[in-house]
């Protein structure tokens, strides 16, 4: 029988990976807009080996989706660069989860999310 030498790796608990946190907000949107609006994440690599996340917003009653912004990171997990799509684009790093949720905090309530979410709503109950 062989010998197994891969030492036993496992991540440290509670450590919350940059599209973990991205899938929550997803979530928690369709929660406050009672599921009018949606979020979603899809995840790639980049040519130059990082990791990329998308996270953007999604209405089914009018078959509308739309990029909101993106996470790219290292197989290091963080720092991470969080950049916006769309006009107003804003590039922030974290350092941290913490860090992280803040910025999110802070892109998410800028007039150009909250205007594009509420107009999404409007449409949609129309």
């Amino acid at each position: 029988m062989s010998e197994n030498l891969w030492p036993k790796v496992f991540p440290p608990p509670g450590v919350r990976t940059p599209v973990s946190i991205l899938r929550e907000q997803a979530l928690a949107l369709g929660e406050v807009t009672s599921n009018i609006v949606l979020g979603g994440v899809d995840s790639s690599a980049t040519n130059t080996g990082e990791f990329r996340h998308e996270l953007y917003l999604r209405s089914a009653g009018l078959n509308y989706l739309t990029p909101l912004l993106v996470i790219t990171h290292t197989i290091d997990l963080y720092p991470v660069t969080v950049s916006t799509i769309g006009t107003g684009f804003v590039v922030r790093n974290a350092a941290d989860p913490s860090e992280l949720m803040a910025c999110l905090k802070d892109l998410f309530s800028t007039p150009q999310v909250t205007k594009t979410i509420a107009s999404l709503i409007a449409q949609s109950q129309e």
